[in-house]
């Protein structure tokens, strides 16, 4: 089973304010998508499209040949973990925090590979300590740490799919390119589709597209659309100087 996901003839509106009409496109399974474009060009809705958030008012997602608006959520489950910029810091402990979708079971040694794939190695010795400020057997994490935690908990699932809506936020750039650096390294035998808008992060995925108003209008690898795409020569040149 392949997983590779089509969307045809997809639209979808705000009330009378249109985003997508009739969109197709094609995210391959097995590779690293990342997803660019400018603020509301359509990034999130086409993620809570993805993911069943939302339900197209026209058109429809296949997955593996199916409609995915007729699988079950077990199914969905199986296809999608995600991790999101806005998240809820749960008061649990570290353990419990990124078991949530796999349950206590989870290996020690899985437990180690995600939290190594977030340079969070030490913390395995604090597994069981709780998260906030709760006296001697606790620990109070950084925004940025918190959201390593919420992506190692999507990590944990091993879905067909991890779904990265925008969860770096709270790092600075230099921390950001070094996660997804390793996590890209440990993700080339699954598909990843990160949306992000921050430029530079583009040239360690697979397939890179660009959305503007709600159109696809460019589809290829980083050097492609850097040479041939006007749109995300324009994105990736107003941010180039972050990363001299």
């Amino acid at each position: 089973m392949h997983r590779d996901i089509y969307f045809e003839n997809v639209s979808f509106s705000y009330g009378t304010k249109a985003i997508f009409k009739q969109l197709d496109l094609h995210l391959p399974f097995g590779k690293n998508i990342a997803l660019v474009g400018e603020n509301g060009a359509g990034k999130s809705t086409l993620v809570k499209l993805l993911l069943g958030v939302y339900t197209p008012q026209e058109g429809r997602i296949l997955i593996d040949g199916r409609d995915f608006s007729k699988m079950s959520g077990e199914e969905r489950r199986r296809i999608f973990a995600a991790a999101f910029q806005d998240f809820y810091r749960y008061p649990l402990t570290l353990r419990e925090n990124l078991t949530m979708y796999v349950g206590a079971g989870a290996a020690e040694k899985e437990l180690q590979r995600v939290l190594a794939a977030m340079g969070m190695e030490q913390y395995m010795s604090r597994l069981d300590f709780k998260m906030g400020k709760y006296g001697e057997d606790s620990m109070e994490f950084s925004d940025g740490q918190w959201q390593k935690v919420v992506i190692a908990r999507a990590l944990l699932a091993k879905a067909d799919m991890l779904v990265l809506d925008e969860p770096t936020a709270s790092m600075d750039p230099i921390s950001e390119s070094n996660l997804y650096e390793n996590f890209m390294k440990i993700m080339k035998l699954n598909s990843t589709l990160i949306v992000t808008h921050r430029m530079a992060l583009a040239k360690y995925a697979d397939v890179v597209i660009a959305l503007q108003n709600g159109e696809v209008t460019g589809m290829g690898t980083h050097e492609e659309l850097l040479r041939e795409n006007a749109y995300y020569r324009k994105l990736y040149n107003e941010q180039s100087a972050w990363y001299k």
